[in-house]
């Protein structure tokens, strides 16, 4: 007993590096399936917990082939096998120790993965479902893989190629008795190859304790003589070509002769497990895109060679003794792995581009990782080309930038966990595991618009840097904490002074301009342009240094959201309307609004002002709502009528203007201000925005006069694009069927451009703040309609839009409370909005859409409308909604004019002229589209923004 427990306690220190290695690894990885499921999902769910059981299951299965590749081989690699002989330890627990080492740690890992996986499952309050459905399959692959790892590491004398045959071994038996055999055959087919290589493994270690040796190369020692004569040959060839060079450049010729020797088995080994891994995945039920992973691990796995094909053997001592230059050494290493692995690379490439050409007999396809990378990894501003459509050449740029920087940052992190870690399997493991972070690295990079060449490049350059430092220290086995502490200095520092340089060049080009496609045109104005401000806070701004105004305010954007607040208040509204606390319910309204309007004061881009704009159109909405309770008095709605004037005023971004009209200063004065990924949207909204806001409209019109000369170059692809068919809508057929030439192009846009100018700079017409009056005096709408339709090839009216459907709200909630007053007093709603003006409340607000009044229907009249319209979706009979006749109805025009449709077509887009029996199709943008619909609800004025 005490022999047995001993050859366990042996084998423990042998492999404990290896189970704690692939421990950490799974609870990397779920840790990491954690994060983001809850980023993206905020709960995990049961799918999440399988997921992460699945992770536990094949780390499990890797840790089984290994375990069992050390058993024997490790021995041999040791030179610790007739050692390990020649104590009197009986067989049966010479085997038993090891054997059992096997099953103890590999159930302690599974246990530990589990139990790690179900603990962040009940620590969410997510159910786990069947705990195993596939323990079958579990089972199969845990017992195949050790089955193979022992037969390998009683027939060969390195862990590392033991190890590598039995996962391509294991692979070939699924993938033949897969492809080969029937449902019902195939199990059985599995089992009767798995159990008698455990017979055979059995039988070989029994022999193997006795004193026997089964390794290949002395197997095969019959063939010494044959093979020993072909060597010579070979040596003498290499001999003769050595001869004739200096003695530096014979010994540059023996390390590549070298590792040649060792890159052509892993060339050969490595390509046919990669091909045999692609077919088993594409057969798997839903298929796994294990070519993917092979592309990932390609470059990691020549890094590693690099330094660890010496490791296992100490071969590196051989060359140390032989007076070797160290750098000679590093350098033959990187130039023979790097260009086998960017052969490795390019062939898989190759084959992964042919296979993912077509469909497999399942089919289904795999994933096709660099066509991924195509579609997905695009330039800032642009949007994924179509199928059988090449990215634009920013995005090319910037792809092959990620492929090349990517790849070398893997190829380096596995160099250095070589280098790094004496034993090769826990090399490995960290090398594997620190791809994580290159990987999340890259992506941040390119999410985050930092130029690759500024943040990639550099760590790659700082990786070779340390590898060539560490390669002597690496000959020489140092081990002090002296070089220990170098080592980590030299990945360290580079990688704290990127981050530094990247943080550093993202604040000082955020918000910033850039005129890709814009033709700067005519005479730019001058420095001085917006001298005489009305705003005093734009004339202290004038007194700023720009730098130190960018050094406050153009830093990174902070997401100011009033989402959570605002489902709250929800809650508490509906609390309070409960409890007929009806003065309190106000007051949060009122209360509400005042907050939405401070976050969109603080926000610095125009999305998440939008979001204020959005969330301000709820809160009225629950205003509105508020004034139909039927407990409302006189008094109470006097007061919320007072409140809502208050709010009758745009919500200015000021921060996030004062940090724009501080890049339009540097633009003004010559300054390069190019990095930005919004273009040409901000030239037309900051502009519209700071000219409003300082009242230099003129001016503003001038240099808006100066950007739209330069749109038609913009629109110049349009022509490209309706002749490929892409462009299905008719009128744009009709305006690009006789555009065959660039000037016939200029005159098609002439009228149409030319009526969009007008568009633009009509809105800055009015010099106040509260933009009153700002009507859209475009005579010809289909134009109008036609050139909004460009897209993102001309400049978007996104601010003013928004500003107006903000004030329509506010104003059209004023409205709504003053008739819900007047038929509190006089028990019915009025039949015009002229008798609210009898009231003594005051002159009625006018709709900012049209400058005159809103439409007001006491009676109602039939009315239909898509209510997902405005969000993009399709039209379709599930998505319409009605409000029949009967119920008073408060409109705004919209920004579309009033432009409806009836069931049968007429010629007049005026309400006026819709007959009261015919039922009115229109867009909805924004209004009161809840409770019962199909019932008229007398009590409630239904206030609604058409589009």
């Amino acid at each position: 007993m005490i022999t047995f427990t001993r050859v366990l306690w042996k084998e423990f220190r042998a492999q404990s590096h290896v189970w704690l290695a692939l421990t950490i690894g799974i609870l990397l990885l779920q840790f990491l399936i954690t994060s983001v499921m809850l980023l993206s999902e905020s709960r995990i769910g049961n799918d999440h917990v399988q997921a992460m059981l699945a992770v536990t299951i094949v780390v499990g299965v890797c840790h089984s082939a290994a375990s069992c590749a050390i058993l024997f081989a490790g021995e041999r690699e040791d030179e610790t096998a007739l050692f390990l002989r020649t104590f009197p330890i009986p067989r049966a627990s010479l085997l038993g120790g090891k054997l059992t080492y096997v099953v103890l740690s590999g159930l302690a890992m599974l246990a530990v993965g589990i139990a790690m996986a179900l603990t962040i499952a009940a620590l969410n309050g997510s159910g786990t479902g069947p705990l195993l459905p596939n323990a079958g399959i579990i089972a199969r692959s845990l017992i195949g893989a050790a089955a193979w790892g022992l037969l390998f590491s009683l027939l060969l004398d390195r862990v590392i190629n033991a190890l590598g045959f039995a996962i391509i071994a294991e692979f070939a038996t699924v993938a033949v008795t897969g492809n080969l055999f029937g449902d019902g055959a195939r199990d059985v087919a599995y089992w009767t190859i798995v159990l008698a290589v455990l017979g055979l493994d059995l039988g070989l270690a029994a022999r193997w304790a006795a004193g026997a040796n089964f390794s290949l190369s002395e197997t095969l020692s019959n063939r010494t003589a044959g093979r020993a004569a072909r060597r010579s040959r070979w040596l003498g060839l290499l001999q003769r070509l050595a001869a004739r060079g200096m003695p530096a450049s014979r010994a540059t010729g023996a390390l590549l002769w070298r590792e040649l020797r060792s890159i052509v088995p892993f060339l050969l080994g490595f390509s046919l497990l990669g091909f045999l891994t692609v077919v088993v995945g594409m057969r798997w039920e839903g298929g796994i895109p294990f070519n993917g992973l092979f592309f990932y691990l390609i470059p990691i796995a020549c890094g590693f060679m690099a330094g660890g094909s010496d490791q296992g053997r100490h071969t590196y001592r051989f060359l140390t003794d032989r007076g070797v230059s160290p750098y000679r050494i590093w350098t033959v290493k990187i130039a023979t792995w790097l260009l086998a692995g960017i052969a490795l690379t390019a062939l898989f490439a190759l084959v992964d581009a042919v296979a993912n050409g077509r469909p497999d007999p399942y089919g289904r396809r795999t994933l096709n990782l660099l066509a991924e990378i195509r579609q997905n990894i695009q330039a800032p501003g642009s949007e994924p080309p179509p199928p059988g459509e090449s990215p634009s050449v920013e995005s090319r740029v910037l792809q092959r930038h990620f492929i090349a920087s990517t790849w070398m940052l893997l190829f380096v992190v596995g160099q250095l966990a070589a280098f790094w870690h004496q034993k090769p399997v826990v090399g490995a493991a960290v090398g594997v595991g620190l791809s994580f972070l290159v990987s999340a690295w890259q992506f941040t990079l390119v999410a985050g618009d930092v130029p690759l060449p500024l943040a990639s490049w550099p760590l790659v350059a700082a990786g070779l840097a340390a590898t060539a430092y560490m390669s002597p220290q690496w000959l020489l086995e140092d081990r002090s904490w002296r070089a220990f502490g170098r080592r980590a200095a030299w990945i360290a520092l580079p990688v704290v002074a990127v981050l530094l340089a990247a943080r550093t060049y993202r604040i000082a080009t955020v918000a910033v301009s850039r005129p890709t496609q814009i033709a700067w045109e005519g005479v730019k104005l001058p420095a001085g342009w917006l001298i005489d401000l009305r705003s005093p806070v734009l004339r202290e701004l004038l007194a700023i240094d720009a730098q130190q105004a960018l050094r406050t305010t153009g830093q990174e954007p902070l997401r100011h959201t009033v989402l959570s607040m605002v489902l709250a208040f929800r809650e508490a509204a509906k609390s309070l309307r409960e409890a007929g606390e009806l003065d309190r319910e106000w007051t949060a309204i009122r209360d509400m609004l005042a907050e939405i309007r401070r976050h969109s004061e603080l926000v610095e881009n125009w999305m998440e002002w939008n979001q204020c704009v959005n969330q301000t159109q709820f809160v009225l909405m629950m205003a509105r709502d508020w004034a139909t309770d039927p407990r409302q008095t006189d008094e109470r709605l006097a007061r919320a009528i007072a409140d809502i004037r208050g709010e009758n005023e745009i919500l200015t971004p000021l921060p996030m203007l004062q940090n724009r009209y501080i890049r339009w200063r540097q633009f003004l004065d010559g300054q390069d201000i190019s990095g930005s990924s919004m273009g040409e949207f901000q030239l037309s909204t900051t502009l519209m925005a700071m000219g409003i806001a300082s009242g230099e409209i003129e001016r503003t019109r001038r240099l808006m006069e100066t950007i739209t000369v330069g749109e038609m170059e913009a629109v110049r692809e349009l022509i490209d694009l309706s002749r490929s068919g892409r462009l299905a809508d008719d009128q744009f057929q009709r305006y690009w069927t006789a555009a065959a030439t660039w000037s016939s192009m200029r005159r098609a846009m002439a009228e149409p451009l030319d009526l969009y100018r007008k568009m633009q700079t009509t809105i800055l017409l009015p010099p106040d703040l509260r933009w009153g009056g700002m009507a859209l005096i475009v005579p010809v709408k289909s134009h109008v309609r036609y050139v909004s339709r460009l897209g993102r090839y001309v400049l978007l009216t996104f601010f003013p839009q928004q500003a107006r459907c903000h004030l329509a709200s506010v104003r059209g909630t004023e409205i709504t409370l003053r008739l819900r007053r007047h038929a509190l007093r006089h028990g019915t709603f009025p039949d015009t909005l002229d008798a609210l003006v009898k009231d003594g409340s005051g002159a009625v607000p006018s709709d900012p859409f049209s400058d005159t009044d809103f439409l007001y229907y006491p009676a109602g009249f039939p009315l239909r409308f898509d209510i997902n319209e405005a969000a993009g979706i399709p039209s379709g009979p599930d998505r319409e909604r009605s409000i029949p006749a009967g119920q008073p109805l408060l409109l705004s025009v919209g920004p579309g004019d009033a432009r409806v449709l009836h069931d049968r077509e007429v010629g007049d887009d005026h309400l006026e002229a819709v007959p009261r029996e015919t039922p009115l199709r229109t867009g909805f943008l924004l209004g009161d589209a809840f409770g019962e619909l199909d019932k008229p609800d007398t009590e409630r004025v239904r206030f609604l923004i058409l589009d």
